[in-house]
């Protein structure tokens, strides 16, 4: 455990060759969360911050590239971990989803939605990437690839719209994909989940 007041630079660099160098920082809200999971040695693989370091960016609206970044790749790995708790503290209370055909809001819903989800898509691994961003909105393309009960891969091709509050938490999220089989030979994305 880290002294009280002391938060890790993350790496969420993995053993997946196919992730981008996201040696970037994570913010201080999100070092906070990730330690306070079970996830957290797996996902802050990075070394401590020195006293003399500069403390790490917010990643709150307005976003720059780096902060962008960083609230995606912050996002791809709570998602991997398929906790939907973890999850949906990303999410403001109310939160509107859109996931293809379903409509809903806030994190009671969010949650059930990912339960189902994960119940279906077996042994899920995503990979998120910056598209866009603005001011308080990111835009994201994810491709992740999971299998149903009988064995049969696929992967999942979408895209993402994300709105956030000043205080950085997603108030708005709008998602498209489409699913096509693929054979497990044929899998891109091997990494352990976190």
């Amino acid at each position: 455990m880290l002294p009280h007041g002391r938060f890790l630079i993350a790496s969420l660099r993995s053993a997946n060759p196919l992730r981008h160098d996201h040696t970037r920082i994570l913010g201080t809200v999100a070092c906070r969360h990730a330690l306070s999971t079970a996830q957290a040695p797996r996902c802050l693989a990075g070394a401590a911050a020195s006293e003399n370091s500069a403390p790490p960016p917010r990643l709150v609206p307005p976003f720059t590239e780096e902060t962008a970044r960083a609230k995606v790749k912050f996002a791809e790995a709570a998602w991997n971990s398929r906790d939907p708790e973890r999850v949906a503290l990303a999410y403001t209370p109310d939160s509107q989803w859109r996931n293809r055909c379903e409509f809903f809001s806030g994190r009671e819903e969010i949650k059930a939605f990912l339960r189902r989800k994960w119940s279906k898509e077996q042994d899920y691994r995503l990979m998120k990437e910056l598209w866009c961003f603005t001011g308080n909105r990111i835009a994201v393309r994810f491709e992740y690839e999971w299998h149903d009960s009988v064995g049969q891969w696929w992967r999942t091709h979408g895209n993402e719209l994300w709105e956030f509050t000043d205080e950085g938490l997603m108030r708005r999220r709008d998602m498209s994909a489409n699913d096509y089989p693929i054979e497990e030979k044929d899998r891109r994305y091997r990494f352990e989940r976190a």
